[in-house]
């Protein structure tokens, strides 16, 4: 998989991008692995990832339901036995 960073907030941490591989819009917030800092990428819809311009707050809320764990589901990679504390 390659990740193509589009947009980001630095202020509320998170990255919006796609997959070039596959085409896949993602959002991705970052986490503590203890030794390394590392980054989790969850799957959202195109719809979702132009709200960047439109409706930040709606991305802002999305970044913080993922760092909360509430969208495991559209994680792109399970995490492995360690999972990484959001930062």
């Amino acid at each position: 998989m390659r990740f193509k960073t589009i947009n980001f907030s630095k202020e509320e941490r998170f990255i919006l991008g796609i997959e070039v591989e596959t085409n896949r819009y993602y959002i991705a917030i970052p986490v503590n692995l203890g030794l390394v800092d590392g980054l989790e990428y969850y799957e959202i819809e195109k719809v979702e990832f132009d709200k960047f311009e439109q409706d930040f707050e709606y991305l802002k809320n999305l970044a913080q339901k993922c760092r909360e764990r509430k969208n495991d589901g559209k994680l792109l990679f399970q995490p492995g036995l360690v999972r990484g504390t959001p930062c």
